[in-house]
């Protein structure tokens, strides 16, 4: 190396300022498929442990759906648009008188489940309304299934009369009775395996990105120069093929003692064949 490079170099060094690490992507992707067995493993512990929790200890929960079709008649032989109109705007109505605490407490009179209150139906329920219908779609989920069917029949059945009474509505039905699910709403085992999956993964990959960006030791030629401004003059080899100066000058030595030897036992035998 030249003096001006030399002198370029201290220069540099007494000139350097440290400086916020550099996110090398590349480098960060080569660390995680170096450990990919790691992120593998993780990934698929993160599974089975998701699939685990969500079969055994995860309650599955049933839905049972009744419908119920508001409308209200001015004239008890003929509906006209303005029944329409009017029944349209009033299904927002019923919305709220489905979850009132009248009805809710009455369809727990007449059901009678045990341990079940007003706030744990209520939370139970769902009520929706198609855009533009006089449909209305009365959802009740329960970890049970059959009380969940007995539940959304006796709430349908009795909002149905609480709206001809409080609401003068003169022919609301229901048009389908709630039935009993054959399979759980929630939770869904497929959906939960993979999302676990996922979280593995990607918190597998995280972390060795994390570890990557934190390392801030000088580990090769390339980083001395990029961290420290600095070339790299010469390299210390590494491996079992790499031996110190007293390794070297003791295999010398008997290297040339091996020699000696050797050429003393030349002399010997050729005395030895000159005396027969």
């Amino acid at each position: 190396m030249t003096e001006q490079s030399q002198n370029r170099d201290v220069e540099n060094y007494e000139n350097y300022e440290p400086q916020g690490s550099e996110i090398d992507l590349l480098e960060i992707l080569f660390n995680i498929f170096q450990r990919f067995w790691i992120v593998i493993m993780v990934t698929v512990v993160f599974a089975l442990v998701t699939a685990v929790y969500t079969f055994f200890f995860v309650t599955p929960l049933y839905k049972s759906v009744a419908t119920v079709y508001v409308i209200t008649k001015q004239n008890a032989d003929m509906i006209t648009n303005t029944d329409l109109q009017t029944s349209t705007s009033i299904v927002n109505d019923v919305l709220v008188l489905v979850k009132s605490r009248p009805i809710i407490e009455e369809t727990l009179n007449d059901v009678d489940i045990e341990g079940v209150d007003y706030k744990t139906l209520y939370n139970a329920i769902d009520v929706e309304s198609p855009e533009d219908t006089r449909f209305m779609n009365i959802t009740v989920t329960f970890p049970d299934a059959y009380q969940a069917e007995q539940l959304v029949n006796a709430l349908a059945r009795i909002s149905v009369e609480q709206m001809e009474d409080v609401l003068d509505v003169k022919s609301a039905s229901i048009v389908e009775e709630g039935s009993i699910p054959v399979t759980p709403s929630s939770p869904n085992l497929l959906m939960n395996t993979v999302l676990g999956g996922v979280v593995g993964f990607l918190l597998a990959c995280a972390v060795i990105a994390l570890l990557v960006v934190t390392n801030d030791r000088i580990r090769s030629a390339d980083d001395m120069e990029r961290t420290l401004r600095l070339h790299c003059l010469g390299a210390i080899p590494e491996g079992k093929d790499f031996k110190s100066a007293a390794e070297r000058e003791q295999e010398k030595k008997e290297v040339k003692e091996r020699k000696a030897r050797a050429k003393e036992k030349k002399k010997k035998d050729r005395k030895q064949a000159g005396k027969k």
